[in-house]
């Protein structure tokens, strides 16, 4: 469901969307987003064009202008740097970037010059033909034999033998590596659906959204967490609340996209802006093994059954599979992006998966912040460490 103005207000006030959206990563040529030309999206790239984007850093030039613009739509918006960052973590392919040719004239034309009329009277008396006639021909009828097409047979459907579960709570360890760099940050992330009945007369069924992230390793130690709830409306517009919590002060506020504006008006600073839509970790099950092919392989002293995929790009990716106690299905316990060059760029390491959310959205046993009390707001907005001074 597509986010109103309020995602980006959302964003606002979390980075989330830096920990959650991840699955790996492996480079290939020069793509959308690869700002330093090493053949791959990072993380770091993502942030630089989300700081363009929001006005913290100078406008690219015209090449990283094309290079940045993840959509093609000549702008630069919060929304490239979280194409950039679905690349960057492998949510999404990367998509590499069409040099235009421009094809030289073979040979260049040289005119001839005009032959002059002759002016010399003719001497010579006109010749007159006597006309030709040609016979009628009458050709044959030609019967073409019956063309027979031959059976067009499609070839069968495979379905894959595993499925993702994207309404579920997570909890992961991340780790993305760029060069001897390793970065990582701990986070939960949870999301469900809920489908009912709504109006009296001209009834209709709306689906409503909810959606859970949390970390306390990205905004200067302040554990801060967000819950969205989304809803379809009767006339098809989408109503949503959100609430923003720092478990660290044990409060939460909920709050909307004007009175955000107010508030970063009245502070006389800016905030960064990622887009949260669709932030949310999937996990990878298989209800069976039969007939998929991979190998066991010994990780800290645990045996798992690994599944190696390659990408479009020339990488591959490895899923770690063991079946817990009190499961009938397999998941992925771990996720590795490699390069084509067998280089790890990325690993997610699932700490706690559970495959009912719901239990995960609440506030209670925290403290509300009014929005009508601008020092306790201020003060709860600075606790959240999300300020730039840029």
């Amino acid at each position: 469901m597509k986010k109103n103005r309020l995602s980006a207000v959302i964003a606002a006030c979390m980075g989330v969307i830096v920990f959650v959206s991840l699955t790996m990563f492996a480079s290939g040529a020069r793509v959308k987003g690869d700002l330093d030309g090493n053949g791959s999206v990072s993380t770091g790239e993502a942030r630089s064009i989300l700081r363009v984007a929001v006005q913290l850093d100078e406008a690219f030039t015209d090449e990283e202008l094309v290079i940045a613009d993840m959509n093609d739509d000549g702008l630069i918006q919060s929304n490239d740097a979280r194409l950039a960052l679905r690349v960057a973590v492998k949510l999404d392919e990367p998509s590499e970037i069409e040099e235009s040719t421009t094809e030289e004239p073979s040979s260049t034309p040289i005119p001839t010059a005009p032959t002059e009329p002759s002016t010399e009277p003719s001497t010579e008396p006109p010749v007159t033909e006597p006309p030709v006639t040609e016979p009628p021909v009458t050709e044959p009828p030609v019967t073409e034999p019956p063309v027979t097409e031959p059976p067009v047979t499609e070839p069968p459907v495979t379905e894959p033998a595993y499925s993702v579960d994207d309404e579920c709570y997570v909890k992961a360890t991340i780790y993305t590596y760029s060069g001897d760099t390793e970065s990582v940050a701990t986070v939960e992330s949870a999301h469900e659906s809920e489908t009912h009945t709504v109006g009296i007369v001209n009834t209709k069924e709306v689906v409503t959204h909810k959606y859970f992230n949390r970390s306390a390793d990205l905004f200067n130690g302040a554990d801060v967490g967000v819950i969205i709830e989304e809803e379809l409306n009767l006339v098809n517009n989408v109503e949503s609340s959100m609430y923003l919590l720092n478990y660290t002060t044990n409060q939460y506020v909920g709050i909307n996209p004007d009175v955000l504006a107010t508030l970063a008006g009245m502070l006389g600073e800016k905030f960064e802006m990622p887009d949260l839509e669709g932030a949310v970790i999937t996990v990878r099950t298989y209800d069976s093994l039969d007939g998929v092919d991979g190998e066991t392989e010994v990780v800290d002293g645990v045996e798992y059954f690994v599944v190696t995929e390659t990408t479009e790009n020339g990488g591959y990716q490895k899923y770690y599979l063991l079946q817990h106690e009190g499961r009938d299905f397999y998941q992925a316990d771990i996720v590795e992006g490699y390069t084509a060059e067998d280089v790890l760029t990325a690993r997610m390491v699932i700490d706690e998966y559970n495959p009912d959310p719901s239990g995960y959205f609440s506030r209670d046993n925290m403290s509300e912040v009014s929005l009508f009390d601008i020092t306790a707001l201020t003060e709860f907005m600075e606790s959240l460490n999300m300020k730039t001074t840029a």
